[in-house]
């Protein structure tokens, strides 16, 4: 044996003897998750809102270096509730930094008689053991306020950034307080001032408290300094998503117009509008900027969600900005969790930045995440590969099918000559045909019962010399020039050419219709439910050569 052979099968004996010791990131329950990555050893720690180890008051920690952040170490106590601590209730929104060589903890806590605020713990290590470092909460009695974050500015000077909540002033407000350099108290004289308030963002929706005041919400600041040296702070509001979920939380984006805390503030607008919300953006050694949510936000148990950000000239976005100018929508599924069904006004991404996002119609129509992928990493861009979408489940009773379908986007609307749809599917059953993707009335692209990959289009029927088998992994191309289309097949060493039709002398077009995924649509009926797993869904307004396709093994590389 050699000695790459070797050292893979001891990484692969220990991670096997070190299994019972970790939990998949789907099965953690938390909300507020905090990520302190160390810079150094690329180990991260993950605090949150939950339930503790033994059940007590406190925080605990999970350890991971896990360079996809999907496994996690057991949880393990950082601090407990001393008797003589005046927080008994909340516990929430904890969160460590570094600062002068201490570790630093900020997390909210309510008492008897007092308003909920934020007071700061410190530790030699972000395993703890913290102790009480602030004497008393850092905000003052009057007002509840809670999520107090550390921002130190170009000057060195520490700040608390936090929310002022509706609670206590019905439009809650963001502020930033200024703080002593030692993080015990406020900093005389006292300077408290006010970053924004909920209502000035025009995405953000309104309620009526038991009293009848209008009341918006504030929560989960972050502070985030792009690589040009701008100023953000990514932020929780609540909006209205469409039915049949209707209430929406959201991460939003502000920028400091003059570079550093004091503003003043724009809004640039959602980041992430996955019912999902408390966001913290992080820069990780590997993965980049990573936006960490927990999702959902309210109806279901809490998990945490980890989503590629980027820079794209100066701006944050959830778009792949290596994305190329003729992919009309890119559905990754990367915003998926393996074993939990999707929530239908959950967006699945566009990560073509072109907004084409896709939805389910009920909670009992759509299907679930999965942690099978085609590869780990997609050949053409490198881009880590975490998450596919399962349809394989029956729908319940009374329900035509599992789908998901295209949200009123361009992609509904576009018209194309020249086309490419690539899709990744591991096929269940093959017991009969079964429709992958379809646009409605216009193409199916389909399975049938003996697994040839069959194209339904103006009228023709193109069907693959390949048979597919049960539970492998192929990514297909279908090219499309107009005049003639060309079905590639890769069933991992590459696409290769499986079959090639002429389409007449009139050019074939992909006209109106809205896209659907998992099944067919036709005549406003579902029909032919695919079962199995899919990922990594793209369409193009480019008839692509095989060079150009997203696993390429010699990928022209965008």
């Amino acid at each position: 044996m050699n000695v790459i052979s070797y050292a893979v099968g001891l990484c692969m004996c220990l991670a096997t003897a070190l299994a019972g010791q970790t939990v998949s990131r789907s099965d953690i329950v938390i909300r507020d998750p905090f990520i302190y990555c160390d810079k150094a050893t690329g180990r991260c720690y993950l605090y949150g809102t939950g339930r503790t180890s033994d059940g007590k008051r406190g925080f605990d920690v999970r350890e991971t270096s896990d360079p996809t952040l999907q496994t996690w170490s057991q949880l393990k106590p950082v601090w407990r509730k001393p008797d003589d601590f005046w927080g008994v209730w909340a516990y929430w929104a904890p969160e460590v930094f570094r600062y002068k060589d201490k570790f630093y903890l900020f997390a909210t806590f309510e008492g008897p008689g007092r308003a909920r605020a934020v007071q700061i713990l410190a530790a030699d290590s972000p395993r703890g053991p913290f102790h009480v470092h602030s004497p008393e909460p850092i905000n003052g009695p009057e007002y509840f306020s809670l999520d107090g974050t550390l921002h130190i500015d170009k000057q060195g000077q520490p700040w608390m950034v936090y929310s002022r909540e509706h609670v206590s002033i019905q439009d809650g407000e963001m502020r930033a307080l200024r703080l002593k350099h030692d993080l015990t108290a406020p900093l005389e004289p006292l300077i408290d001032i006010l970053l924004f308030k909920a209502s000035s963002a025009p995405y953000a929706a309104s309620w009526r408290n038991k009293e009848g005041q209008t009341c918006y919400l504030t929560d989960g600041p972050q502070m985030l300094r792009l690589s040009n040296g701008d100023l953000v702070l990514a932020w929780s509001t609540n909006n209205i998503l469409p039915a049949p979920v209707h209430w929406g939380y959201t991460v939003s984006i502000a920028r400091s117009v003059g570079g550093d805390v004091e503003g003043p503030w724009v809004h640039e607008g959602i980041l992430y509008n996955g019912f999902a919300g408390h966001g913290q953006i992080f820069r990780h050694p590997s993965m980049g900027l990573v936006l960490s949510v927990h999702q959902p936000n309210s109806g279901g148990t809490p998990y945490p969600l980890f989503l590629p950000v980027y820079e794209d000239n100066c701006k944050l976005t959830m778009a792949d900005p290596r994305t190329p100018g003729y992919v009309q929508a890119y559905w990754r599924f990367e915003d998926s969790t393996p074993g939990r069904n999707l929530l239908p006004s959950i967006d699945i991404l566009d990560s073509s930045g072109r907004d084409n996002h896709l939805r389910g119609d009920a909670y009992n129509t759509t299907g679930s995440g999965s942690a099978s992928v085609p590869a780990r990493r997609i050949t053409s861009t490198l881009r880590l590969n975490l998450g596919s979408y399962d349809n394989s489940e029956p729908p319940e009773q009374g329900v035509e099918a599992r789908y998901l379908r295209s949200v009123d986007g361009s992609i509904e609307t576009e018209k194309f000559s020249n086309w490419t749809v690539e899709v990744s599917l591991r096929p269940g059953s093959l017991s009969q045909r079964q429709v992958f993707l379809c646009r409605e009335s216009v193409i199916d692209f389909a399975l049938t019962s003996d697994g040839r990959v069959e194209v339904r289009l103006g009228g023709q029927r193109i069907v693959s010399r390949k048979a597919l088998i049960a539970d492998n992994w192929y990514n297909l191309a279908v090219a499309c020039n107009g005049f003639k289309l060309k079905l590639y097949i890769d069933d991992g060493d590459g696409p290769k050419l499986d079959t090639a039709a002429e389409l007449g002398s009139k050019p074939f077009e992909l006209s109106n219709g809205r896209w659907f995924v998992g099944c067919a649509r036709r005549d406003g009926k579902y029909a032919d439910r695919y079962k199995g797993l899919l990922d990594e869904i793209r369409i193009c307004s480019k008839a692509l050569l095989p060079n150009a396709v997203l696993f390429a093994r010699q990928a022209d590389c965008h």
